[in-house]
C-alpha cells in the first residue's frame, strides 16, 4: 500500500502533522494567545474545516471542550454555556446572533 492508490493520505501518522499545522497558527494568534490549560471552550461551528482546526488548537493549549450543535437556538446555547461554565466560544459569523442573544458575559468570543 503506497502513495499510488491514495491510502497514504488516509494513514493516521500522515494526517496528524497536517491537522496540527493550522492548530499551531490559531494558538499563536493574538486573540487566542491568552488561552491557557484548563480554560473551558465552546465550539459553535458548522461541519467545516474550521471545526477541526479550532478543536485541535483547543486541545493543544489544554482547554476543556464543549461542542455546541449549530441547530441549537438561543435558550439551548445559553444552557450549554452556563452548564459547561465556558468562558470562551469559537463561533461562525452566521451563528453569532444566537450567542449575542444569550446575554452571557464571556471572556472571549472568537
Amino acid at each position: 500500500m503506497g502513495k499510488e492508490n491514495g491510502d497514504y493520505l488516509l494513514r493516521k501518522e500522515n494526517q496528524l502533522p497536517r491537522a496540527q499545522g493550522p492548530g499551531r497558527q490559531v494558538c499563536s494568534s493574538p486573540g487566542w494567545s491568552r488561552g491557557k490549560k484548563g480554560d473551558r471552550v465552546a465550539l459553535l461551528l458548522l461541519n467545516c474545516p474550521q471545526f477541526a482546526i479550532a478543536y485541535f488548537a483547543s486541545l493543544k493549549v489544554g482547554a476543556v471542550l464543549t461542542p455546541v450543535s449549530p441547530v441549537y437556538v438561543t435558550p439551548e446555547i445559553r444552557h450549554q454555556l452556563e452548564d459547561s461554565q465556558a468562558e470562551t466560544i469559537i463561533c461562525q459569523d452566521i451563528l453569532y446572533d444566537y450567542v449575542e442573544r444569550t446575554e452571557l458575559k464571556l471572556k472571549r468570543i472568537i
